[in-house]
């Protein structure tokens, strides 16, 4: 019996230890939106940090200095320059 007991909490602390995998905040390019809800648990930490949530292929990054009367800020897009340039292109007729 006490051999059963060992063998089902062994198993079970491996089924919720395979099952309860970290999941990334963003999984696909529409769920932007739940980064800027939960801005607060990436402020005043290491950009790595915000990396590490973003599941999708990140292609180009602007980045641009700050002045006295603007704060800097990082945009990232999950599509090419050509993508980008398509799709504006497509809105504009």
């Amino acid at each position: 019996m006490q051999y059963l007991k060992r063998i089902f909490v062994i198993g079970l602390i491996l089924y919720t230890g395979i099952n309860c995998n970290a999941q990334q905040m963003l999984q696909v390019p529409k769920d932007v939106y739940k980064i800027c809800r939960n801005d607060n648990q990436f402020l005043g930490k290491p950009l790595s940090t915000l990396l590490a949530e973003i599941k999708p292929e990140i292609k180009m990054v602007i980045v641009r200095e700050g002045w006295i009367e603007e704060a800097p800020f990082i945009m990232f897009y999950f599509c090419s320059r050509i993508e980008c340039k398509c799709s504006l292109d497509r809105n504009k007729k």
